[in-house]
């Protein structure tokens, strides 16, 4: 016989993947999103930029603690719609 603890019903298999769905999701399309970003990071010299601002960008200690400073520069170069 069957144990109580054992699923008689298959709703517990609902959210296995096939062989089929896993090979399919590595061969997904980019969204524009991810495409923009990628085009971002290969143009703009993060490293660069970063060693200007960092001298100048506030440090933690007095009052609220800043952003992290890479995530600041990330953010207002998509709000400026760097490409």
């Amino acid at each position: 016989m069957y144990s109580s603890s054992w699923p008689r019903n298959s709703s517990a298999y609902e959210h296995q993947l096939t062989f089929a769905d896993s090979e399919l999701s590595s061969k997904r399309r980019q969204t524009r999103k991810e495409i923009f970003l990628s085009r971002m990071n290969v143009i703009l010299p993060w490293a660069k930029l970063l060693a200007v601002i960092e001298p100048v960008y506030p440090k933690a200690g007095n009052g609220h603690r800043p952003y992290p400073l890479e995530t600041m520069l990330r953010i207002h170069a998509c709000s400026t719609g760097t490409t």
